[in-house]
């Protein structure tokens, strides 16, 4: 139970060290890792919904948007509308 405690400790106080858009694209790792660890350790098969959402998830842990998406004001003029 101490290691749980220290585990929970040690992650909200790195979550209040990373930005917003971190912390949410991190809260995939755990689903992720728990259907990969039972599908191979365990050997239980993915349905194809189940393979579809784990494809998802992965790719949400891996994109890294463009930088003119970061700053949606890039592009446009800075003359008066």
């Amino acid at each position: 139970m101490i290691h749980t405690g220290l585990a929970y400790v040690l992650l909200y106080a790195g979550m209040a060290r990373l930005p917003t858009g971190r912390i949410a694209l991190l809260q995939f790792v755990y689903p992720f890792a728990a259907v990969a660890v039972d599908w191979l350790v365990y050997g239980r098969s993915l349905s194809a919904l189940q393979s579809a959402g784990m494809l998802l998830m992965g790719a949400a842990l891996v994109y890294k948007p463009c930088a003119a998406s970061k700053n949606p004001r890039a592009g446009r003029s800075s003359g008066s509308t």
